[in-house]
């Protein structure tokens, strides 16, 4: 997630000005998606992709208890208390992580993330046009050989727009039901905000 270092010329902050800025009702808002399921799903899936040998430090796996009882509020509350720190996911949601993260590393990408990547590394860097200093924590960034072919070897290098040799490509999972949702699925999570 990208954020601006400085808000506006002049203006003494970074990110605890933007809260200010920031409608409470938004805030609120934001909050509330942050502890929702798919958030935790979406953070295992990347941990387990990304992260494989942290999942089991950031997360543990246990059945639900009703929270309507004493019984099952008191198992909960165990439950939690000898998982200091993990964050629960159940059964049936690990399962489907699990496919998940084989569908990606049995995918085109999957050599990508298996290659030469940078998982969950905070990057940094001044604008040029504007001069603002700004941050992001990509999923991961791919590091790409950008060596010279041999001579007689054809160029196999990616390139952007411009002709220019690429280093590295930045990839930030996502966990949708569908692709046809992504238009409104980037529209509910803010992405497009997120970058700006």
């Amino acid at each position: 997630m990208y954020y601006l270092k400085k808000v506006l010329p002049n203006t003494p902050g970074g990110p605890e000005q933007l809260d200010r800025l920031v409608p409470a009702h938004v805030r609120i808002q934001w909050a509330e998606q942050n502890e929702s399921r798919h958030f935790v799903i979406g953070d295992a899936l990347d941990r387990m992709v990304l992260e494989p040998e942290k999942f089991q430090s950031d997360f543990y796996v246990g059945t639900a208890h009703s929270r309507a009882t004493r019984e099952g509020k008191a198992e909960a509350a165990q439950l939690r208390a000898s998982n200091p720190g993990k964050r629960w996911i159940s059964p049936d949601e690990f399962r489907d992580i699990q496919a998940m993260a084989k569908a990606i590393h049995t995918s085109p990408y999957g050599a990508l993330v298996a290659g030469r990547n940078v998982a969950q590394q905070t990057v940094t860097w001044t604008d040029p046009g504007t001069g603002i200093l700004c941050k992001c924590r990509p999923d991961f960034r791919v590091l790409l050989d950008t060596s010279p072919p041999k001579p007689g070897e054809p160029d196999t290098r990616m390139r952007n727009h411009a002709g220019q040799v690429i280093d590295e490509i930045i990839f930030d999972l996502k966990s949708i039901e569908s692709l046809k949702k992504w238009p409104s699925h980037v529209d509910d999570f803010g992405y497009d905000k997120q970058h700006a």
